[in-house]
């Protein structure tokens, strides 16, 4: 039998499928560059008559941004991804509410507007907070656990999954914009303010768009490489086996080939997905 030596062994600063940038801190960045606009949209307007209590607000906004950011850098050299965002959008969160509090008229209204987007993405992005989190416990790419083949329908059901959900991802995070203008306009802010608000957040995401796109695209190979293992292992089924190491071992040298391309694709587009994800923490910081 031919053995194969790749079992699924992330390359540096990588990590198995479940494990990159959850949707959380996707939606993280998304809101940083809201901020971002939300805290200069008024400059040109209002310089010396700006009251202290909107000055205020701009600055914390922008510390919070910067906390941020900083926090995520951090989780991306400890553990090459992020781990954990749920506290750090809460305060982004107050930071829009607190926002509004503290301001009148359309500046009041986006702080508002942009608190009620904030949450729209949180919601739809349910979906694949849910898999990312069942695909990490399944480890999927681990043979070792394929003991029948009901396993390997599940792991080319989660495949199409993931696929799904991040296309879903993709489009919800390249569409913001739209849906803010939506929301801008339910919020009775006026069309001048709304049109200078989304010109700043597109300029933002602009820079974004091709790492979300690096980010959602490993996440689709990924699914693909989930089918293209399930469909390998049955296709020869009793002609392959799993060591204690995690090691395969296969009958046929093709077969051996072929799984090992397969690995090695999982394990590029979980390297190339970290690349993105460190560079996409850092259009955080760019400032209009």
């Amino acid at each position: 039998m031919q053995k194969t030596s790749h079992p699924y062994v992330p390359p540096s600063g990588a990590k198995p499928p479940g494990k990159g940038l959850k949707p959380s801190a996707i939606i993280l960045i998304v809101i940083g560059a809201i901020l971002l606009v939300v805290a200069g949209a008024f400059a040109v307007k209002e310089t010396a008559a700006r009251r202290e209590a909107r000055r205020a607000a701009d600055r914390k906004m922008l510390e919070t941004l910067d906390e941020a950011q900083n926090d995520l850098r951090k989780q991306m050299e400890s553990d090459g991804s992020i781990t954990d965002t749920r506290g750090m959008l809460k305060k982004m969160q107050a930071g829009f509410e607190s926002a509004g509090a503290s301001m009148t008229g359309d500046e009041a209204k986006v702080a508002r507007a942009s608190s009620r987007l904030f949450q729209a993405i949180q919601d739809a992005s349910v979906g694949m907070e849910r898999l990312a989190k069942q695909l990490e416990e399944e480890e999927v790419f681990n043979a070792g656990k394929v003991k029948d083949r009901d396993r390997l329908k599940k792991i080319r059901r989660l495949g199409n999954e993931l696929i799904v959900e991040s296309d879903s991802m993709l489009k919800l995070v390249l569409t913001s914009d739209v849906l803010f203008r939506k929301i801008l306009q339910e919020a009775g802010v006026g069309e001048a303010t709304s049109r200078g608000v989304i010109e700043g957040m597109r300029k933002t995401m602009h820079l974004q768009e091709p790492l979300q796109r690096r980010i959602r695209g490993a996440d689709r190979k990924i699914g693909q490489d989930m089918i293209a293992f399930a469909d390998l292992l049955e296709s020869e089924w009793g002609k392959w086996a799993c060591d204690a190491d995690g090691e395969v071992t296969f009958q046929n040298d093709a077969a051996a080939e072929k799984f090992n391309k397969i690995i090695e694709g999982v394990q590029n587009a979980a390297a190339d997905q970290a690349s993105a994800q460190k560079a996409l923490v850092e259009t955080m910081g760019k400032r209009r």
